[in-house]
């Protein structure tokens, strides 16, 4: 997942400049740590296809004729909660940098920095006699890199240590439960509808392109979610006769099993469930739905009938998090 992000970000250039006597402070928007380099660092931003979405990365760099100093953010577009995931996160990202320049693992240790626990990593590159020190720690949902590397039969610099030893939270980060929910709850939607969703659980679809339209997928890949939200009303006398009319479109056959009605930000929502066939395929279909002259929403969830038993509790909490920002009119 994170082969073009990561193993991209430790290739370098060596320059000629030799670093100056006195660090720079480095500080950017939206970033959990700051550091000290020897000068000004150069950066550059890109996006990277996974499977999950674009993993979107900010690289700071600064390189003399003898070592290389980086920082790297690569923010995902979904939550990490377990520390199995972090693990595994901090294993490919490591052999994603391996794949990219081969090299022998002499260290691999524990890497803390402040409550967080990452994972730091020594590559000796023989051939070139070359050594890195190779750090990763998770900060929400954005993954860190910290790296310094030097010619192999040397000591660590003044300024290799300095850079190392700099690296630091910034305020409003020691907390790190606050900074996991505060990545893993999102919100998307249009005026006056929002969905908050569950960045742990769900995944927007990369390949989303129309305005209005936004559709999740499960990281089991069991259950998908759609969401619509348009500025008028939906056409028809009956909002429930206009959701199963759309349904049957592409269906066998569909019969509702339970509706009712739900408020959520001053407004009554259809709540609607229902079975469809599809090519011979039971889908089990859960949805909240809203329509008046202000605009209308219709949020949509479905798995097949073997996996509704794993997935309805998630499908109704993500249901839950739909609701209107802005007043009803009067």
């Amino acid at each position: 997942m994170l082969r073009n992000s990561t193993a991209a970000a430790v290739l370098f250039c060596f320059a000629s400049a030799v670093a100056p006597a006195h660090a720079v402070e480095f500080q950017h928007e939206g970033w959990a740590i700051r550091a000290e380099y020897p000068a000004a660092p150069k950066g550059d931003e890109f996006r990277s296809p996974s499977d999950r979405g674009p993993v979107i990365s900010e690289r700071y760099f600064y390189e003399t004729k003898t070592e290389a100093f980086l920082l790297l953010r690569m923010v995902h577009p979904v939550s990490f909660l377990y520390p199995q995931e972090r693990e595994a996160l901090y294993e490919q990202a490591k052999n994603d940098a391996l794949h990219a320049r081969p090299g022998e693992v002499t260290a691999d240790e524990i890497y803390k920095l402040g409550p967080y626990r990452g994972r730091r990593f020594q590559i000796t590159f023989k051939k070139a006699g070359r050594l890195k020190d190779l750090r990763f720690v998770l900060i929400g949902s954005s993954l860190y890199a910290i790296s310094h590397e030097r010619p192999a039969k040397e000591p660590l610099s003044a300024a290799g240590a300095a850079f190392l030893q700099s690296i630091a939270l910034l305020p409003g980060y020691e907390d790190e439960t606050v900074i996991e929910e505060r990545d893993r709850w999102r919100r998307v939607g249009m005026p006056p509808f929002e969905l908050r969703y569950d960045a742990s659980r769900w995944y927007r679809d990369p390949e989303d392109t129309e305005p209005g339209i936004f559709n999740f997928f499960h990281i089991s890949k069991k259950a998908e979610v759609q969401l619509i939200i348009e500025r008028g009303p939906i056409p028809g006398d009956s909002l429930e006769n206009a959701v199963l009319a759309t349904a049957r479109e592409g269906a066998e056959s569909v019969n509702v099993k339970k509706r009712s009605m739900r408020l959520r930000g001053g407004v009554e929502f259809l709540d609607l469930q229902f079975e469809a066939r599809v090519d011979g395929v039971n889908f089990v279909n859960h949805g909240r739905f809203y329509s008046g002259p202000e605009g209308s929403v219709q949020l949509r969830g479905w798995a097949i009938q073997a996996n509704i038993y794993d997935m309805q509790g998630d499908i109704d909490e993500l249901l839950d998090g739909l609701t209107r920002i802005t007043p009803p009119k009067r």
